[in-house]
């Protein structure tokens, strides 16, 4: 589990923002609340089965990314997508992205 202000912190990321990304990712279906002030989550599914493009695609959604905000995510994904083109991410899953970081 992660508390918002640990999330914050190594993201180096606003409170606030973090906290319209974990509503938004809470109401997708992707995380739950383990407390009941909503300020620690963790994961709804295992992270083998949390594909990065679906992730991808939903982030998109909610604003464009920053290669600013993702460095080491977007720099994986970049890599990836430039060794096997999009197709690449269908079989990535979150928990494959994190053994690469």
């Amino acid at each position: 589990a992660s508390s918002i202000r640990e999330i914050c912190k190594l993201m180096n990321v606003p409170y606030s923002r973090i906290l319209t990304y974990l509503r938004e990712f809470e109401a997708a279906g992707y995380l739950i609340p383990i407390n009941s002030q909503n300020t620690a989550y963790i994961p709804s599914k295992p992270l083998d089965s949390i594909f990065v493009k679906d992730v991808v695609a939903f982030l998109y959604g909610i604003e464009e990314l920053s290669s600013d905000n993702i460095e080491n995510i977007g720099d994986t994904v970049s890599a990836e997508l430039f060794r096997n083109g999009e197709m690449g991410l269908s079989s990535l899953t979150i928990e494959n992205l994190l053994e690469r970081i």
